[in-house]
């Protein structure tokens, strides 16, 4: 524990050899054996409170680290642990959050599937304990997430931990839903697939490139329009593995 000082002049504090007080070794003022405990008492909870901060803050580093490794059931244990120091910590229930849907980094929040995150209670209790600088940046991925995956009318809601396949173009060209402009398209939204099913057609060159399903699964988003530009590697569907 620190040294008691003296609250005229920040001085040190010397016990008589009575016991019954203490003298300010540069100003000499007197503080009795009641005024010592109180004293006594204050600086002790000064110095717990400063260590729970830290134990808290080093717990959110470590867990937000765990996250970024993939190793999200760790996460969620440290997080715990900070929680039951603090349990009104915004950060703490954000990291919760992300170790629940299994997010890597804080800013991949907003690529996730879903727009509900008000459904989800860590998130709820993030906004509702975080200073206003880690408010404004959920609403912000909540806002990115609606707009990527709920507006678009080529989504469908699911749940944050749903591990989705992304289906790639393997070549440069022109994306095509259906075989011809009166046909209808190949899959839509929510329909199930067969692994080998035809998922589009990707036209490069004059050649018609059919792209299929490698596994069976529902169809969960699609991410271009009919007619649009692709490039190599880019996405083409969202696949649900069933």
């Amino acid at each position: 524990m620190a040294a008691l000082m003296c609250k005229v002049c920040g001085g040190h504090l010397q016990m008589d050899s009575s016991g019954d007080y203490s003298t300010c070794e540069s100003c000499g003022t007197k503080y009795t054996v009641e005024t010592m405990r109180s004293m006594i008492q204050a600086l002790s909870e000064v110095e717990l409170n400063v260590k729970g901060i830290a134990t808290v803050d080093s717990l959110i580093k470590r867990a937000r680290l765990m996250c970024e490794d993939s190793r999200f059931s760790n996460a969620h244990e440290i997080i715990e642990q900070a929680l039951s120091v603090d349990p009104e910590n915004g950060e703490a229930y954000l990291i919760a959050f992300m170790s629940e849907c299994k997010c890597k980094y804080e800013e991949n929040l907003g690529d996730l599937l879903s727009g509900l995150f008000s459904e989800y209670t860590n998130y709820k209790r993030a906004q509702q304990f975080g200073d206003i600088s880690l408010r404004t940046r959920l609403d912000a991925y909540e806002k990115q997430a609606r707009e990527r995956y709920f507006n678009t009318g080529r989504m469908i809601m699911t749940p944050l931990t749903t591990q989705l396949i992304t289906v790639k173009s393997p070549v440069v060209g022109t994306f095509y839903r259906a075989p011809a402009p009166n046909k209808p398209p190949y899959v839509e939204v929510g329909d199930v697939v067969a692994a080998g099913q035809t998922l589009c057609i990707v036209e490069a060159m004059k050649l018609m490139n059919e792209i299929y399903a490698e596994q069976p699964g529902i169809v969960r988003g699609i991410c271009l329009e009919n007619g649009q530009m692709v490039n190599f590697n880019n996405d083409l569907f969202l696949i649900e593995p069933i």
